[in-house]
């Protein structure tokens, strides 16, 4: 069951309960007691699927793999002997159905599989019977000769019967897993129209004359989503606190760069002064 749905039957059993304890207030109330008991019996029904999903899937599933090797293990030395005798025999057709790898019965669907021993049994029992008329006879091939006898038939015939068992127990279990699943979904639907459409409505009559009844029944009722309820609501919704907004970021102000400083200009030297006064003297 998915979350909302456990919701939804939690509501529904609160509602019984309620209900149930106030049977005397209702029961003159004919048409009110016969919505009840519809709701009733489909929570009762809802129980039963619940019972039915709740099987587990694996023991059946492990027990008829288990089965189905056995299977293989009993039928895989006749078909064996079976392609030799065919192949022997010159039979085209025998051999066709025999000769055939453990890989390839192993891949054979569960149904197909039981078909096909049965299948096998049935032409080495035929085999089988032929070979007492032919002893007289003296004929190149007999079955018996290849082995074959009716203690490999009843083994196998004991094998497949379980299998059988086993395979069909798994089947209609997943089966009924599968219709339980859809009749809950529609059993839980039901009770939620019946609930909306005509209980919540009728409960109106209670408000007043069986004030305990009816507070009883609207607190049941409470746990479901408010757009998902019909008509009854709790007397006071608590309304959901404002929501406290969050203060404005005040965004900072950009940093200003200051201009690189200028550079003070590079100080010229003056030229030495010229030592003396006057022209040379030779």
């Amino acid at each position: 069951m998915k979350e909302k749905q456990k919701k939804q039957v939690a509501v529904q059993n609160a509602v019984m309960a309620v209900v149930e304890k106030n049977r005397t207030k209702w029961q003159t109330v004919g048409e009110f007691k016969n919505k009840i008991n519809s709701f009733v019996w489909n929570l009762q029904k809802i129980e039963d699927y619940k019972a039915v999903l709740q099987i587990d899937l694996a023991p059946l599933k492990e027990r008829r793999n288990r089965s189905k090797l056995e299977l293989l293990d009993q039928v895989f030395p006749i078909t064996s002997v079976l392609s030799v005798y065919a192949h022997d025999m010159g039979d085209s057709k025998l051999e066709k159905v025999v000769n055939k790898k453990f890989s390839a019965l192993e891949k054979l669907k569960y149904d197909l599989l039981a078909s096909y021993c049965i299948k096998v049994l049935k032409t080495s029992e035929k085999l089988l019977d032929q070979s007492k008329d032919q002893v007289k006879k003296s004929p190149k091939h007999i079955i018996t000769d290849y082995g074959l006898t009716v203690k490999h038939l009843d083994s196998l015939q004991a094998v497949l019967d379980d299998y059988i068992r086993a395979n069909k127990k798994f089947s209609e279990t997943r089966l009924s897993k599968r219709k339980s699943k859809i009749k809950l979904n529609s059993r839980i639907r039901e009770n939620n129209l019946l609930l909306k459409g005509s209980i919540d409505r009728m409960m109106h009559m209670f408000r007043d004359t069986q004030r305990p009844f009816y507070n009883a029944y609207i607190k049941a009722r409470i746990p479901v989503d408010v757009d998902e309820t019909a008509s009854i609501k709790p007397a006071t919704t608590p309304k959901k606190p404002p929501a406290v907004k969050k203060p404005p970021v005040v965004k900072k102000a950009p940093v200003v760069k200051k201009p690189p400083l200028a550079k003070k200009p590079i100080a010229v030297k003056k030229p030495p002064a010229n030592k003396g006064s006057g022209t040379e003297q030779t």
